[in-house]
């Protein structure tokens, strides 16, 4: 839970005159000096009151997860200017938040029946979600910071979530009133782990592109786990199609380009990785071609070090430093 410093502001020297035998008296300049650092000082708790915001249902469907999407099905695909090289190495699927309802389709349609792999579900959202009474929910205009780790951002949501938790609290519909309720109030770890499968989360704030930090830590999970099918999900698609194209890299770098690892993510039913979306305020060109640079960075990161093969291999956060563009 994000909480609110106390700001001191710095006292006002105001101008005064004085004679015998009477008080300082302060000038009209002094006086509106003093009311504007108290507006400062009133602006800035206003905007740092209940900094978490109100939390509210998620958009679900009712059947599958929304956008949901399999790296198995490229092989399927018609289009002929999609390049399906090495797919086979891939056990990657997609989605947008989903309900405790869909874990079991989830595995069903990941799996195929084999159960001797491990199922991942990999979190990469950094805002504060949870689960009520299974449903997805989430603290609307949450603060999260691009520099939190992910310990900062899972006790922050945990601390959300001891707050509520078996007592009367107050939530929005999605797209609905407000609603008083008391229900069962559980992280996305504890559900997915209830169903017997695992979870792991690499926070990114939305539509930004991941620290280095949180970078290194996606390739050392992925050299870690190559025999698991990894479900990625975000709040939507858009971080989940980004860190989809990152594991296709690191495994299929040197056999094809950028642009291919791309337009098969976006393919299947991801995001167009180089596009401006106009639907989004947030969206801008400016953080779009951040994610530009990011993915050419990464992408040549993993053609020079191979972290999959190679035990010398650089981190991200060492060879960006010499490398990045």
């Amino acid at each position: 839970m994000n909480t609110t410093s106390s700001v001191t502001s710095p006292s006002p020297t105001f101008p005064v005159t004085t004679t015998t035998n009477q008080e300082p008296e302060c000038t009209s300049k002094g006086l509106f000096m003093c009311g504007l650092v108290a507006l400062a000082a009133f602006a800035i708790a206003y905007k740092n009151r209940n900094s978490a915001g109100k939390l509210q249902f998620t958009k679900c469907e009712k059947d599958n997860p929304r956008h949901f999407r399999d790296y198995s099905k490229i092989s399927t695909l018609t289009d002929l200017k999609i390049n399906k090289t090495d797919i086979g190495k891939l056990h990657l699927s997609g989605s947008g938040q989903f309900g405790a309802e869909h874990i079991q389709t989830i595995a069903d349609l990941t799996l195929m029946g084999n159960r001797n792999r491990e199922l991942w579900f990999v979190d990469v959202r950094a805002e504060r979600h949870c689960f009520v009474d299974g449903k997805p929910a989430v603290w609307k205009r949450d603060t999260e910071k691009r520099n939190e780790s992910t310990a900062e951002v899972v006790t922050a949501e945990n601390q959300l979530i001891s707050k509520i938790a078996n007592k009367n609290f107050t939530i929005k519909q999605w797209k609905g009133e407000e609603t008083q309720m008391t229900a069962k109030v559980e992280n996305e770890k504890t559900v997915v782990e209830a169903a017997g499968h695992n979870y792991v989360r690499f926070p990114i704030v939305e539509h930004h592109i991941p620290t280095d930090a949180c970078v290194d830590s996606i390739v050392q999970f992925i050299k870690s786990h190559g025999q698991a099918h990894l479900h990625v999900h975000c709040y939507v698609k858009e971080r989940s199609t980004l860190v989809l194209a990152m594991v296709d890299m690191l495994y299929n770098v040197h056999e094809i380009a950028l642009s291919d690892i791309t337009d098969r993510a976006q393919a299947i039913g991801g995001t167009d990785l180089f596009k401006v979306s106009s639907k989004r305020k947030k969206h801008s060109p400016e953080l779009t071609e951040e994610k530009k640079k990011f993915l050419w960075n990464f992408y040549f990161y993993c053609r020079d070090e191979d972290p999959l093969v190679k035990k010398t291999a650089k981190t991200w956060t060492e060879w960006s430093r010499l490398n990045r563009k």
